[in-house]
């Protein structure tokens, strides 16, 4: 064993400057790919939104910031549709018309309200409010990430 120490078996075994300089380049690469995979989930998620419900949950809650009104989509708590309709309501957008209020909490005009809201706003003008809303969960989403 004393030969083959001595004869340089472990040679190598400590980093070199190129063993270093292929851990920064492997680092380099890997941070290089995580930007490139953000970049491509943030344009992906700019691209395929609004979803089904994300329609109905803006008008709600520009009814909730405009009226103080907690009954159109009663089903959920208004929190997180507040936070994202204030970016809305802050750039002016149209308010909706909501249904009156009969007492009934059955009926359900939330889908309805978010379909004709999207039709009132001229050209592409309902999709980039409903961008500009989906920032605000994407920024609330940092910090409870962090968090859990």
């Amino acid at each position: 064993m004393d030969d083959f120490l001595r004869r340089g078996a472990f040679r190598g075994v400590y980093p070199t400057q190129s063993v270093l300089a292929n851990r920064r380049a492997a680092w380099g690469l890997v941070a290089g790919l995580l930007l490139i995979h953000s970049t491509l989930l943030a344009w992906n998620a700019y691209v395929h939104f609004p979803s089904v419900d994300e329609v109905a949950h803006l008008p709600a809650g520009l009814g909730h910031l405009a009226y103080k009104r907690f009954d159109t989509f009663h089903v959920n708590p208004p929190l997180v549709r507040l936070v994202a309709a204030a970016p809305v309501a802050l750039a002016k957008a149209p308010l909706p018309d909501l249904p009156p209020v009969d007492g009934n909490p059955w009926p359900r005009h939330e889908f309805i309200l978010g379909a004709n809201w999207m039709r009132a706003q001229p050209g592409s003008l309902g999709l980039h409010l409903v961008r500009r809303s989906r920032r605000m969960g994407l920024f609330r989403l940092g910090p409870s990430a962090l968090w859990n």
